[in-house]
């Protein structure tokens, strides 16, 4: 099992246990008769847990359900990186570097990592940093840092396709699964202006499941909603997005695992002919 597979596994474990929770002090979630009904109520009374609280405690799992998702994306970046590495250790490449076996999307991101994200224009410093290149590519030993990811908050379906397609990744998600990624939420509509600060105007985006969850955590994040009002919405309803969001993350993960399983980041196979 990968490490992506694990952290996937532990938040689950989180969220699952949150939701049993969540269903155990929603009467509506329970198969109750009159009686059970009154007895339930009262230990809620007892326990000063309103429909108010339950809401804060239901828009509570936006935050987990995107925790997941910047857990296993952060993840992704550092798993392929940390993969690619152990096998340049081990392969033979015939007197030549093993960047130079790597493909082109693997190649920009080892060329990017060997930059600073912020470098300026002096030439001073220009000259530092492509002196680091210069000695990367002369190394004896292959190093490869970092792969540049979207900024904390920003994760999505979007995102991660595009990042996907940055490093040559090729998701496969199925068609079934991509139709319900996209399905609109409440027909909530996210204003450009204000959650795309490159874009202005009245313009309107519809965003589906995976979208939702990014823009509903993001409101909560910066006091733009409170999480009474954010919560106010069916257990159930919740419960289906964050299946399909299981569903979704789990075809993810097996794109990044069989990318590096099939040793897809190189344009030369036949290096790997002895490693097992």
């Amino acid at each position: 099992m990968s490490i992506l597979r694990d952290i996937f596994q532990d938040r689950k474990n989180e969220i699952d246990g949150y939701i049993r929770l969540l269903k155990n002090i929603d009467p509506r979630e329970k198969d109750l008769n009159a009686i059970e009904t009154k007895r339930h109520r009262e230990l809620l009374a007892s326990l000063e847990i309103d429909t108010e609280k339950r809401c804060i405690l239901l828009a509570s799992l936006f935050i987990l359900m995107y925790n997941m998702i910047e857990a296993v994306m952060s993840e992704a970046s550092s798993f392929i990186v940390e993969e690619i590495c152990k096998f340049s250790e081990k392969v033979k490449t015939n007197g030549k570097k093993f960047h130079e076996y790597l493909n082109d999307p693997i190649r920009h991101q080892w060329i990017l990592s060997c930059f600073d994200n912020n470098i300026t224009h002096n030439s001073k410093r220009r000259i530092e940093e492509y002196d680091k290149l210069y000695q990367a590519i002369n190394a004896k030993k292959f190093i490869f840092t970092k792969i540049k990811k979207s900024r904390s908050g920003n994760w999505d379906d979007e995102t991660i396709e595009k990042f996907a397609k940055v490093i040559g990744v090729k998701l496969n998600i199925s068609d079934e699964l991509k139709r319900k990624v996209k399905e609109v939420c409440f027909g909530y509509k996210q204003k450009i202006g204000q959650y795309k600060t490159k874009q202005v105007g009245n313009k309107t985006k519809q965003v589906g499941i995976i979208g939702y969850i990014r823009v509903q955590r993001n409101r909560l994040a910066h006091g733009e909603i409170s999480f009474s009002e954010c919560g106010n919405i069916p257990i159930s309803y919740m419960n289906d997005i964050y299946e399909t969001l299981k569903r979704y993350l789990d075809e993810v993960i097996g794109a990044f695992e069989n990318f590096i399983e099939q040793k897809d980041f190189v344009v030369d196979k036949n290096i790997f002919e002895d490693v097992s």
